[in-house]
């Protein structure tokens, strides 16, 4: 009690006027932090306008803008607190505080200039002909990211005061059992590089290991890992080691995807309709946008137990997996049409039975 008496006594009128000005400057860098932050932000990005955003683009969903913010809020307190006087204790502590606080947030901020969505990767993207989210280009950044929030915090441990020589060899002694016991993430590190650098497959490509009998759509190619979502919608995480050692089907990259079947229609089918068949689900398959009427085997086959089988063999343009059976099911349609048109029977399978006395 007494203690806060005797501040008050010794409060004088440039006293106050120090507080009030330092309240003033806390205020005013409050205020303006938003504006230095997207004016900063502004130099380091200039996206494209475009019709969804109709001119107008949000500066502060960009991921500098936050430590930008908050670095612009600390300077004013800062300032603010040495215009008032302080104790020579008081101000080596928000000297140190200030200094480690601006340490964290430039760190953060050179970390989100080198995210994945960073415009320093456009030449990198340019040259490897790399799209947006390419895997390759996230894994970069993630690696750049690690290293710069590493040397990040050995400077914050050495502004505390930590002897970083004795830290770096105690890290040197225990780097020998780190290394044995993480022989298997080493593998799984280098066989991700040959997932990325070899590129079989991408995010979103559909691939089928054979010979562990997983097939599904590519989530996610990580340091360690990759993510299958197989089509029973369950995903299937593979260690990079494996899966760069196995035999990779990529289905995605088919350019056309086949479609055959057989026909039987009865034998008391006359010859003459069993070509004008043949002929007219020609001209439908060689007519149809999206079948590759360059190879195409529409012929009559052989004869069956049950009357003529004809063969039926092309190929779709569409190798999406929807999109193919739209296709197949809109020619089926029309195959079956062009038999009936013509009065031809499909065959089944028959017995002959022969009762004896």
């Amino acid at each position: 009690m007494t203690n806060i008496i005797n501040f008050f006594n010794n409060i004088t009128l440039d006293t106050i006027i120090d507080y009030l000005f330092a309240i003033a400057i806390i205020l005013v860098f409050f205020l303006f932090s938003e504006l230095f932050a997207t004016i900063i932000v502004k130099i380091f990005y200039k996206p494209k306008k475009d019709s969804k955003t109709k001119g107008k683009i949000n500066y502060k969903k960009n991921n500098i803008y936050k430590p930008l913010l908050y670095f612009f809020r600390i300077l004013g307190i800062y300032i603010g607190l040495l215009i008032i006087n302080l104790p020579d204790n008081a101000l080596l502590f928000i000297n140190k505080i200030f200094k480690i606080c601006v340490i964290i947030l430039v760190t953060h901020f050179i970390a989100c200039l080198f995210s994945k969505s960073s415009p320093f990767y456009m030449p990198l993207r340019k040259k490897l002909n790399l799209s947006k989210d390419d895997a390759i280009i996230s894994l970069i950044s993630k690696i750049l990211r690690v290293i710069i929030y590493l040397v990040g915090a050995v400077i914050v441990i050495s502004e505390i005061g930590y002897d970083i020589n004795g830290l770096i060899a105690g890290l040197g002694l225990g780097g020998v059992v780190v290394a044995l016991a993480a022989q298997d993430t080493a593998k799984n590190l280098f066989g991700g590089f040959v997932i990325l650098l070899d590129r079989p497959f991408i995010v979103g490509n559909w691939i089928e290991l054979p010979e562990s009998d997983i097939e599904g759509t590519v989530e996610d190619i990580t340091f360690r890992s990759t993510r299958i979502r197989t089509f029973k919608d369950a995903v299937i995480t593979i260690p990079n080691s494996t899966i760069s050692n196995a035999s990779i089907i990529n289905w995605s990259k088919m350019n056309t995807r086949r479609i055959n079947f057989d026909i039987d229609i009865t034998a008391d089918t006359p010859l003459k309709k069993v070509s004008d068949v043949i002929n007219k689900i020609k001209i439908l398959l060689e007519n149809h946008p999206n079948v590759d009427n360059q190879n195409m085997y529409i012929h009559f086959n052989e004869i069956s137990s049950n009357g003529y089988r004809l063969m039926i063999w092309y190929f779709s343009k569409l190798t999406t997996y929807s999109d193919y059976l739209d296709l197949k099911e809109n020619i089926n349609y029309q195959i079956m049409s062009i038999l009936k048109s013509e009065n031809v029977k499909i065959a089944y399978n028959t017995y002959d039975i022969h009762i004896t006395k």
